[in-house]
């Protein structure tokens, strides 16, 4: 062996020390990106492919080597902690530095995780969390009481909006009547019947979308109040409940995603990066 490569090979044991390399992992990181690629295919969640390669890495590094992990285990850890990276950034990145202490691939992943937070970027996590569920929980009902939202609500004024605003989206039939009913519970009690922007019908339904998801209960007070007397209110709360159930939740997720995408608009990320082979 010359010397240069005997160089090369102690420079990256000594990165895997500090932890910005892994070495002897390439099946690990094989089964990894075919993951991210078959749970999250499409060309406009590429940043969500990337954060779930991020959060794997750091998890990886930490967890080591020459044991043998459930997939099912491994996506459950990537998943609650693509969760905290939506819900409660500084947590991920404490988790990060815990992982990976000394790696300076931990300050590149907190600037980064820093600037989505800034950005309100953080809903960009939501695909990795909702694809694992549906990955782990099996794929949706082929029929939902939500597949009748447009024929019976399309009196609703807010119904022309939503239809409007997932006009270039046909194939979201389902996050579109999903988020009419959480524009419909949000405003139930506030008599909100004003034309507003699309970023705010959007950031509304975000807002009770998240609601939905981690507070039922709550977000539905108002609603629930006037169901034994409301038909469209009780239907509403049927329909969501359904939605509700652990099977379908990961509908309010993807949904979610799409609002907070609408609300928030595009976005550049001047430290976004990926996982590239040195790191491996």
């Amino acid at each position: 062996m010359d010397l240069k490569r005997m160089r090369e090979r102690a420079h990256m044991r000594h990165l895997a020390r500090r932890g910005d390399a892994m070495l002897g992992a390439q099946e690990f990181w094989d089964g990894i990106f075919y993951l991210s690629r078959e749970l999250i295919p499409e060309d406009d969640r590429e940043i969500s492919r990337d954060l779930f390669a991020l959060i794997a890495y750091s998890w990886a590094v930490a967890a080591g080597k020459g044991r043998t992990y459930d997939p099912f285990d491994v996506l459950r850890v990537i998943r609650d902690r693509a969760w905290l990276g939506y819900a409660d950034i500084p947590a991920l990145v404490a988790q990060v530095r815990a992982d990976l202490p000394r790696a300076e691939v931990a300050g590149r992943m907190a600037d980064y995780f820093g600037e989505l937070a800034a950005k309100r970027g953080t809903y960009l996590f939501l695909p990795v969390v909702s694809r694992i569920d549906r990955h782990q929980l099996g794929p949706l009902p082929r029929q939902l009481e939500l597949d009748r939202t447009m024929a019976d609500y399309s009196h609703f004024r807010q119904a022309a909006s939503v239809r409007q605003l997932f006009l270039l989206a046909p194939g979201m039939a389902r996050e579109r009547d999903l988020f009419f009913h959480a524009l419909l519970t949000v405003s139930w009690d506030s008599g909100v019947d004003k034309v507003v922007s699309p970023q705010e019908l959007s950031g509304m339904a975000a807002r009770q979308l998240r609601r939905l998801y981690e507070r039922p209960d709550d977000a539905l007070t108002a609603v629930r109040a006037d169901a034994a007397t409301h038909g469209a209110a009780a239907r509403s709360i049927e329909i969501l409940k359904e939605v509700g159930a652990p099977q379908n939740r990961s509908l309010l997720l993807e949904t979610l995603f799409i609002a907070e995408n609408m609300a928030t608009g595009p976005k550049h990320f001047d430290h976004a990066f990926e996982i590239e082979e040195r790191f491996i």
